[in-house]
């Protein structure tokens, strides 16, 4: 089963996976920020390695990822 996102499903026998969402092409040290950078959250699974690219980690768009591409009897962790 493919996910709606476009990314892998993280749907295989183990049932326990590690999920972290992380900001992308953020300046280090607060320094002068590059006009037109591309900034972007990334939201993935360690389980099978997979990642995609969310333009919000609000809880709607991480929720909807999360019930697309996990067995509803994984177990989660995460920092969230």
């Amino acid at each position: 089963m493919s996910s709606p996102h476009g990314s892998h499903n993280i749907q295989d026998k183990s049932v326990n996976q590690e999920l972290d969402e992380t900001y992308i092409s953020k300046r280090k040290y607060n320094r002068d920020r590059i006009p037109g950078q591309r900034r972007m959250w990334s939201f993935g699974g360690i389980e099978c390695g997979s990642m995609q690219l969310v333009q919000r980690r609000d809880a709607p768009t991480l929720l909807s990822i999360v019930q697309a591409c996990v067995r509803p009897d994984s177990n989660l962790y995460t920092d969230l």
